[in-house]
């Protein structure tokens, strides 16, 4: 589940194990870890990003689709 924080988290998966997220994170994680943080209010739910759109926010730039793609190639004439 994707989501993007609004407010502070501390996720607690089991005992003595926090995960803490800051405002404006956008994080995929566990469906028990966003359904608590989006029904206190900390967070709201995403869409699940292409894979493209996601590889290219990991590598800081912008995704595109294959089938937008425009090859041309110059046959020397």
């Amino acid at each position: 589940m994707w989501i993007r924080f609004i407010n502070p988290f501390d996720w607690r998966p089991r005992p003595g194990v926090i995960q803490s997220f800051r405002p404006g994170t956008e994080a995929n994680v566990t469906t028990a870890c966003g359904d608590a943080a989006v029904g206190g209010g900390y967070a709201v739910k995403l869409k699940s990003p292409t894979r493209a759109e996601a590889k290219a926010k990991k590598n800081g730039g912008t995704a595109t689709s294959d089938k937008n793609l425009k090859v041309e190639v110059d046959d020397g004439t």
